[in-house]
């Protein structure tokens, strides 16, 4: 409930923080599907607000391990940058993997 209803011409995807869900991998499977075939004539605007470490999600490994490395993080104590520099690593579009995937179009990235 927290986009209050929807939007005229988005889509929005509520998802899980600061674990990543089901959500969380649909909406970047979604967002990943909407970037192919982009030209170097389109332009991709990316807002990333607060979460986005775990609303924007595709593993490079399974959901579950993900989960799992995610849990150990949150339970050591980890910073938001410890985990980021860890999560990156074991995701298809952190790190900017997903500016990477919208190649040739230019991208602007709001974080």
């Amino acid at each position: 409930g927290h986009s209050c209803g929807p939007i005229d011409g988005f889509q929005i995807f509520e998802a899980g923080h600061p674990m990543p869900d089901d959500n969380s991998f649909l909406a970047t499977s979604r967002a990943v599907e909407m970037i192919r075939d982009l030209t170097p004539a389109d332009l991709v605007i990316m807002l990333i607000s607060g979460g986005g470490s775990a609303l924007l999600e595709l593993p490079l490994c399974s959901k579950e391990q993900l989960r799992d490395v995610t849990s150990q993080l949150l339970a050591c104590g980890a910073d938001i940058r410890e985990m980021n520099m860890i999560r990156k690593r074991l995701s298809g579009v952190k790190g900017g993997r997903f500016a990477a995937l919208c190649e040739p179009a230019e991208v602007y990235g709001i974080v």
